[in-house]
């Protein structure tokens, strides 16, 4: 069974072997470096919903198949995705905006906010 995030914390996720199952995480953003960030929190384990503008279709096609539940921000009910999955993190691709939407709900909400490079940051000790 996952540990919920109260009972460990970011602090602790300095690792690619360090316990990140069941870390419900929204990604904004989907294109090459938002796919990257999908992949690498499903092979870690977390629960990955992701956010998008727009998408390639293989591109969403592929997530959906790796494990993430992939929304457009056109589709009805975005708006309170984040209320809904209440993640534990949301991690920004490049190319988001300080004056995104979900990005702004998420900071006032108080949830923890990475860049893709805190991701990389954190997992740079993978091998292999």
């Amino acid at each position: 069974m996952a540990k919920s995030l109260s009972s460990r914390t970011f602090d602790q996720l300095k690792s690619w072997n360090a316990d990140w199952s069941g870390l419900r995480v929204l990604v904004i953003g989907l294109g090459e470096t938002g796919f990257a960030v999908v992949d690498t929190l499903l092979e870690l384990g977390c629960q990955v919903d992701v956010l998008a503008n727009d998408a390639l279709t293989e591109r969403r096609a592929l997530a959906e198949i790796i494990g993430a539940r992939v929304f457009l921000s056109t589709d009805p009910g975005t708006e309170s995705l984040l209320a809904e999955s209440m993640p534990d993190l949301v991690v920004t691709s490049p190319g988001i905006e300080s004056h995104c939407p979900t990005l702004k709900q998420a900071l006032s909400l108080g949830l923890e906010v990475w860049s893709d490079l805190e991701v990389a940051w954190r997992t740079r000790d993978k091998i292999g």
